[in-house]
């Protein structure tokens, strides 16, 4: 076995690389994100060590001044692969003066990678291909759209693959690949969030009245299932049974407010209004105002259609069997909100013998796929197909398992949630997966201007270290959340059923 350590502060995003080395070649990569802990590793281990892989850059620390501190001061002649967002020639030349033989780009390609570590340790860089056709096809292809993903829409790709992945390359590779995506959309997310917030045609749910415009008008009935994200929707849509007269026309898909939660996500889906803006028309209740957060939220709908030009709709929650009976006589386009899985995903952070039954994703797929196939949704279906001309399906928001706290310090700590703070005394313990807003007016949020905002990412949830801090722990670890950032919070789906061989639109009186 050869062996290489990698020095890199974002070690975790390239735990698929690593994996990817170790799997393709018989290596085994020593990884630190601490320069500290490197160094100490290397003084007791160099004899071991083949090839050394570091970033120009660990934290604040400059992987040149590392580099030489291996070199001058203990002696390692180790040869290092450099990896560098610096492509000018001047800055080449300066490793080459060094003494570095090898460098790659980032973001990291694997194929680069590879190449450089076979060059020093094989001595062979023709060997590569041959290694790489072992590497799990799947895995290689996810790995592929997760380096090149730039958009939504890519993202959205990168989802339905890892979706596909788990039952295809084990759950060891399944988690590594997991991890690294998660990390990466929570950097594109945070860094571009900004931008769908401003933009006109963006994939925000707030853009949902204007892009399914032509279903409201008419005949329709909108299933809005709180808390169903387009991850749990990709693991069920197989086996949900249609009449045979009905087939999917769409199968589409928006992204979440921030934050992903009920109160913002599911009002801006309806009514087509930001929150800030549900504020200043006097409709909005506040994190502390008494009272149910969605109090105005059938106002707001009904707003929101007549600002559009749609026809009022129908506005109806679903309560159990009162609420098929009424289907049964509604006319027009009707709002169905069915919050069953939201309530069950609370109800399980409340209860710890129910919290131990739902381990992960695929439990919770198992309830919504029960609830499609002969349960709540399943029934309303039933109905719905005897009286509609188009079905939609969608979503505010999904939910993540969340494992790690995060520390929040100070006065002004607020909601409850989790998965997202706010605050004008408060401060948050360095991680890499939360992101901070310094003003949340730009990003349309009803949050005065002195707070500062926080969204959690990845599998973070925060805890504030006063009081029952480990009661808290206790509560949320392992547990099913919304209102942050990640892959399954964000992405929800839009699906359209309609009548097979439809004839062209007549209006159903």
């Amino acid at each position: 076995m050869r062996h290489i350590a990698w020095l890199d502060d974002e070690i975790e995003t390239l735990k698929p690389l690593i994996t990817l080395l170790e799997q393709t070649g018989d290596y085994k990569v020593y990884a630190f994100s601490n320069p500290k802990e490197f160094i100490d590793f290397l003084k007791d281990r160099r004899q071991y060590i083949e090839a050394i892989i570091l970033d120009e850059h660990i934290g604040f620390e400059s992987g040149l001044e590392i580099y030489d501190q291996l070199r001058e001061e203990l002696g390692v002649n180790i040869p290092v692969i450099f990896v560098t967002q610096e492509e000018n020639a001047d800055y080449i030349k300066e490793l080459i003066a060094r003494g570095v033989q090898h460098y790659i780009s980032k973001p990291v390609k694997f194929s680069n990678l590879l190449a450089a570590v076979t060059q020093i340790v094989e001595g062979n860089v023709l060997r590569e291909a041959h290694r790489v056709t072992k590497i799990p096809k799947q895995f290689r292809k996810v790995y592929s759209l997760m380096e090149s993903a730039n958009s939504v829409s890519e993202w959205r790709a990168v989802l339905g693959e890892l979706v596909k992945s788990e039952a295809l390359i084990g759950q060891d590779l399944f988690n590594d690949l997991y991890d690294s995506a998660q990390a990466q959309f929570f950097k594109f997310f945070v860094n571009q969030y900004k931008t769908f917030v401003e933009a006109r045609d963006s994939l925000l749910v707030v853009t949902f009245l204007d892009r399914y415009s032509e279903f409201l008008e008419h005949n329709t009935l909108v299933i809005v299932v709180d808390n169903f994200s387009l991850w749990i929707w990709e693991m069920i849509k197989n086996d949900v049974n249609l009449p045979k007269e009905w087939e999917i026309y769409k199968d589409e898909f928006l992204i979440s407010l921030l934050p992903s939660v009920t109160q913002y996500s599911r009002q801006s889906l309806l009514s087509g209004f930001f929150p800030i803006e549900m504020r200043e028309m006097g409709l909005w209740i506040d994190e502390l105002d008494d009272g149910v957060k969605t109090k105005y939220e059938p106002e707001l709908i009904k707003l929101g259609f007549q600002k559009k030009g749609l026809p009022q709709p129908e506005i109806i929650y679903f309560t159990g069997e009162n609420s098929y009976a009424l289907l049964k006589v509604a006319k027009g386009t009707i709002i169905l909100i069915v919050p069953s899985f939201d309530q069950f995903v609370h109800i399980t952070t409340d209860h710890k013998s129910l919290k131990a039954m739902f381990l992960n994703l695929t439990d919770f797929a198992e309830v919504v796929r029960i609830s499609f196939t002969r349960g709540i949704i399943s029934k309303i279906l039933s109905e719905a197909t005897n009286r509609f001309r188009y079905i939609m399906i969608c979503s505010d928001h999904g939910s993540t398992f969340v494992n790690k706290p995060v520390y929040v310090l100070g006065r002004h700590f607020m909601p409850l949630n989790p998965r997202y703070k706010y605050g004008e005394d408060f401060r948050v313990e360095s991680d890499d997966f939360v992101a901070f807003f310094k003003d949340p007016i730009a990003l349309k949020l009803p949050i005065p201007k002195h707070f500062k905002v926080y969204f959690a990412g990845k599998d973070r949830f925060f805890v504030r270290k006063q009081g029952n801090y480990k009661g808290v722990i206790a509560k949320f670890k392992g547990s099913l959340q919304h209102g942050g950032i990640s892959l399954e919070e964000i992405f929800i789906p839009v699906v359209v059923l309609r009548k097979k061989n439809l004839e062209p639109w007549k209006c159903l009186k």
